[in-house]
């Protein structure tokens, strides 16, 4: 009886950017995100059609195959913002106050105000980006904090923060 031989443990790199499964009597490759099987299923090649130009050639020991190309690098670029090359794929990010869409290629902007991602001691405005803090009549924004303008006697001016109890002037 003759036992299976493991190609997969016998000759390196047979799945470049993937990973090697052993079948009965040969393999197959499980490629990794950005590459897909051959047609033969024992390559992994990039998702891009072979008559493009984005791909490079490259030559090894063990002949020509296909590398990874720097998407970011494409005019258009795949990302609205920043993109950061990866083997076989890209990976977009966005600038701070803007989360990433389900697309995984534009951004939307980061409500701070509803998802309490914000040091306003009043009210809370979103802004494209970032927030704004509101303060109510009779206070002056200082940063993120409500100081209240309180008149004792005239020409004189002391900052009060906001604070839960009440003034009696004339008790």
């Amino acid at each position: 009886m003759l036992s299976d031989i493991d190609e997969c443990n016998t000759i390196p790199n047979l799945c470049r950017n993937g990973r090697c499964i052993n079948t009965l009597g040969s393999y197959r490759c499980m490629c990794n995100k950005g590459y897909r099987p051959d047609h033969s299923g024992t390559r992994c090649i990039g998702n891009f059609p072979i008559h493009s130009n984005l791909w490079q050639r490259v030559f090894d020991n063990s002949g020509l195959y296909l590398a990874d190309v720097n998407e970011c690098e494409l005019t258009p670029p795949p990302c609205k913002f920043t993109c950061q090359n990866t083997e076989g794929s890209f990976i977009c990010s966005c600038p701070k106050g803007y989360v990433l869409n389900p697309d995984g290629v534009s951004c939307r902007d980061l409500d701070e105000c509803a998802t309490g991602q914000h040091n306003c001691e009043h009210e809370c405005l979103n802004t494209p980006g970032s927030y704004k803090c509101i303060c109510p009549k009779g206070y002056s924004q200082v940063n993120d904090k409500c100081i209240g303008n309180y008149s004792i006697m005239k020409g004189f001016k002391i900052d009060i923060p906001i604070i839960n109890i009440k003034i009696c002037i004339r008790c």
